[in-house]
């Protein structure tokens, strides 16, 4: 354990254990997801301590006279930019060795990103935290430093001006805290990616820190003698509020929402108590976990980028043995690089000439990212062109052949602002087309559900009889269920598109109904939608079950495992989860007397799943992505199951 460190003055060894159930959690959440769901929190646990100590920093230095904006920032980059400085360039050789082009792309694009501490906002516009999408993004974790150093940019500013007019430091923290999670709130409510990463509606839980900060340092003398502020059993109530936050929270609560509260609120207790409350004095302050505090910051930036860089290599998610084999690199490397990285350049003479030569390192480094990212992240041949080949086959480009294989103008979802950043954007309307009864046409077929159902359009449209009509409202991430107005963005489009979906179906009165979308429905759900479409007046519904799911995009499976034989059949990247789910709801449905199609039963074999039809694996992959059938696959979907089980239901 650094000596140098421990022994400043102000130090307290309980943060850094703090620090370490914070980080630990964050990155059990990461490598274990389903035996810590609420481990993201302790992301909110960081900013609040780094609220807390910057303002302490900032406070100290404005009320001895020695504070000064530029040596404030030069502290800035010392601590941040050496272990900054070796992921970026980790990441950039790293993608370089693993990465398909379009993956370094994407690298290159948030190694830039990082650099000047804007990931957050990139992010906001590509991928939820929490979605299927953000494991492959690589320097996904820098959306929080990307929060704490704007909240760095803006706040000792708003201490310096407070200090020099004379306002009340804790009345400014509590008001811009309180503004803040007004924000929030209100954000959460209309676009839970954009609240999780926007600054202005996370910074009230830095402030929340610096309120701590400020009402501690108004507190008389006497009153904080021993250092408790309040009475010790306020760290064991916050501890009790972050293993509630650990265990029961998860991924879809909305989080951060109101629900922030609960680990803002444990760590600011945890804090106030004061170094000598029993939790603070003998847990937190227990060797271990301040050595695991110490190493927290690279800890944190090593251990995502490895276990994303596993991922996508390995097609999947890896072995519970490699990952944690993920983890335990992640803690020697961050342990050298706060051995023989940090220390050094944070405690050893340092003059202005290096600090700024950190700088250019990390603006360096970031120039590199912006140039793999123009340079489409050097396509080359072979599977880089097998890929780019599919990557056309894209519903999110205007005019693609995938817009009318998914007919693009029965989906309430304005793509086009999707792909812009702006989420769930709902169109003012749908084509016609796609809901009115043509009755030249004897049979008529709904589609309904999500893009899941979308997918099913082109098989049916060539293999159905020419007195059939296919009738569509399907909007992209929206169940068929999902009718409740909560405020979002998202919860307006998908009442909107299912309201239109049921209108329509009681107006054309189909002959089948067919329904699927990405989160089957159970066998009590169905039952509960099979009632009111019959109700509505359709003759039949069928319920058509999950098709071959990938852990990974099958393209870039393929791609990078199997480029000079391709198997037809691999259980290789499947989501085996997936498919044990498809037996069980095959046989819920059986027992509910609930029309089931099993595709899985036609795309899977002993020898695994589907991977290509015909005889160019070029042309003729199934999916592409983890689970959106192609035209081809769709095609065969529809020949050799949907349609014989569509006329043997309607004979």
């Amino acid at each position: 354990m650094d000596s140098t460190l421990i022994s400043r003055p102000g130090y307290r060894s309980d943060i850094d254990g703090l620090r370490a159930i914070a980080v630990m959690a964050v990155v059990f959440f990461h490598a274990f997801p389903s035996s810590l769901r609420g481990g993201f929190i302790g992301v909110d646990v960081f900013f609040v301590i780094s609220g807390f100590l910057i303002s302490g920093i900032v406070l100290d230095g404005l009320e001895r006279g020695t504070f000064t904006f530029s040596d404030f920032y030069q502290r800035r980059i010392k601590r941040i930019f050496p272990a900054l400085f070796l992921i970026l360039a980790a990441c950039l050789a790293l993608g370089w060795c693993l990465l398909m082009a379009d993956e370094y792309k994407s690298l290159g694009k948030h190694i830039a990103g990082g650099s000047v501490f804007a990931s957050n906002f990139i992010l906001a516009k590509e991928a939820n935290y929490f979605g299927a999408a953000a494991d492959s993004k690589q320097l996904l974790h820098l959306w929080s430093l990307a929060v704490e150093e704007q909240f760095y940019i803006v706040w000792p500013l708003v201490l310096w001006l407070a200090f020099h007019r004379k306002w009340n430091f804790l009345l400014i923290s509590l008001l811009a805290a309180m503004a803040s999670f007004y924000l929030n709130i209100r954000q959460s409510g209309i676009d839970l990616t954009e609240d999780f990463y926007a600054p202005q509606t996370r910074f009230w839980e830095l402030m929340f820190g610096s309120a701590l900060c400020c009402a501690i340092r108004q507190i008389p003398a006497e009153r904080k003698e021993g250092g408790n502020v309040i009475p010790g059993w306020a760290s064991i109530v916050g501890v009790v509020l972050l293993a509630c936050g650990f265990g029961l929270l998860d991924k879809e609560i909305g989080f951060p929402g109101k629900w922030a509260l609960v680990p803002v609120l444990g760590a600011v207790l945890i804090i106030c108590a004061g170094p000598n409350a029993w939790v603070n004095k003998v847990v937190l302050s227990n060797r271990v976990l301040v050595w695991i505090g110490l190493i927290s910051f690279p800890l944190y930036l090593w251990h995502w980028p490895l276990l994303s860089f596993l991922s996508t290599f390995l097609g999947g998610t890896p072995t519970v043995q490699l990952r944690f084999a993920a983890v335990l690199l992640s803690v020697a490397l961050a342990w050298f690089t706060y051995r023989f990285i940090e220390i050094p350049v944070r405690f050893g003479v340092f003059g202005k000439t290096r600090v700024a030569l950190l700088a250019v390192l990390v603006g360096v480094t970031g120039i590199l990212g912006l140039i793999v990212y123009y340079w489409n992240g050097f396509q080359s041949k072979g599977a880089d062109e097998f890929i780019s080949y599919y990557s056309e086959m894209n519903e999110t480009i205007p005019g693609s052949a995938m817009r009318k294989a998914y007919r693009h103008e029965c989906n309430f979802l304005d793509v086009d602002q999707e792909v812009a950043g702006v989420h769930y954007v709902a169109r003012s309307e749908i084509s016609s087309n796609c809901y009115t009864r043509d009755f030249a046409k004897s049979k008529s077929i709904f589609l309904w559900g999500d893009s899941h159902a979308q997918q099913l359009y082109f098989g049916l449209s060539r293999q159905l009889s020419d007195d059939w009509q296919i009738l569509q409202v399907a909007t992209s991430n929206c169940g068929v269920l999902a009718n409740h107005l909560d405020g979002t963005r998202k919860s307006a489009l998908c009442a909107k598109s299912n309201q239109m979906a049921k209108e329509s179906i009681a107006r054309a009165k189909p002959d089948v109904v067919l329904v699927s979308q990405v989160v089957p429905l159970s066998a009590s759900e169905a039952a509960q939608v099979n009632k009111q479409v019959l109700e509505l007046g359709a003759k039949h519904v069928i319920f058509v079950g999950p098709v071959t799911r990938w852990q990974t995009d099958l393209v870039k499976l393929v791609a990078r495992k199997y480029m000079i034989h391709t198997p037809r059949y691999t259980f290789s990247g499947l989501n085996m989860a997936m498919y044990e789910t498809n037996t069980e709801l095959k046989k819920a449905y059986a027992e509910a007397n609930i029309n089931y199609v099993d595709v899985m039963s036609l795309m899977c074999n002993e020898d695994g799943c589907l991977t290509y039809l015909g005889d160019d694996v070029r042309k003729g992959l199934t999916a592409r992505d983890y689970g959106h059938l192609l035209p081809m696959a769709s095609d065969f979907v529809a020949k050799n199951l949907l349609v014989p089980q569509i006329y043997r239901i309607d004979s």
